[in-house]
């Protein structure tokens, strides 16, 4: 009887050690490397500056008038937001972010009005010089489909191409306004604001790849080209880039 009970004791561990060993389903198997719903963070970094500026003239006869402008921009600043993904397909997904970022740019112009008299010795003319100042932040909203280069249930990192519309608009723009009059006289103005167009589209596309460290986390380098199909900005010396390169990292998990 202790014999018997021995016996089946043994054959149950057995059975136990046996199963343990054996391999899970296929089903149990499958482990998603690119997960069907991801979010994280974005970082953003332009390689070009946001405004094309240099050098304009402009003249008139009537009335008459003269001006030339100088305008520069600061180098583009760093930006980021967040990210947040659908897989559609085994290689196909859908990244939409909202990224926020800061630019300004600043003109110096100088108007000559009227006419000069070669009778007088000094000149007739009027001359006013204008600084403007303007700063803003730009809200874009990409929309992309990511198409991945292995299956999101095969293991290691992999290779993505994507394309899809951007939609960007500006937000918190502040114009700055300082005029210096002939005789000295200075005064500044935080108004009109410059013409503008509040909100453009675009046509982003790019490449990247995703790798995942050893604790799930997947970091996701990439480089976006977008054409914007207007210019949000066209003044007098300076015009909004619409050809815009951005290297991009992002965190997501």
């Amino acid at each position: 009887m202790r014999v018997s009970a021995l016996l089946a004791l043994g054959a149950l561990c057995g059975a136990t050690v046996f199963a343990q060993n054996q391999p899970l389903p296929p089903e149990l198997q499958r482990r998603a490397y690119v997960r069907r719903v991801s979010a994280g963070v974005t970082f953003t970094v332009p390689v070009l500056t946001q405004f094309v500026t240099g050098f304009d003239y402009f003249a008139r006869e009537t009335p008459p008038l003269e001006a030339s402008v100088e305008s520069n921009t600061r180098r583009s600043y760093a930006g980021g937001g967040l990210t947040l993904q659908f897989a559609v397909t085994e290689r196909t997904a859908i990244n939409l972010s909202a990224l926020l970022r800061k630019a300004e740019f600043t003109t110096q112009r100088t108007e000559i009005a009227g006419v000069d008299n070669p009778n007088t010795l000094i000149d007739d003319r009027v001359r006013t010089d204008i600084r403007e100042s303007v700063r803003l932040r730009y809200l874009d909203f990409p929309i992309l489909v990511r198409y991945y280069t292995r299956g999101h249930h095969q293991r290691g990192d992999r290779w993505f191409l994507q394309a899809g519309p951007n939609f960007r608009s500006v937000r918190r723009l502040r114009d700055n306004i300082k005029t210096t009059a002939q005789d000295g006289a200075v005064t500044e103005a935080n108004t009109p604001l410059p013409p503008y167009t509040r909100r453009v589209t675009g046509i982003t596309a790019g490449f990247g790849a995703q790798l995942i460290d050893p604790v799930g986390v997947r970091v996701i380098p990439e480089v976006r080209y977008t054409r914007w199909l207007d210019p949000q900005f066209k003044l007098f010396g300076v015009q909004s880039r619409r050809d815009h390169i951005e290297v991009m990292i992002s965190f997501t998990f």
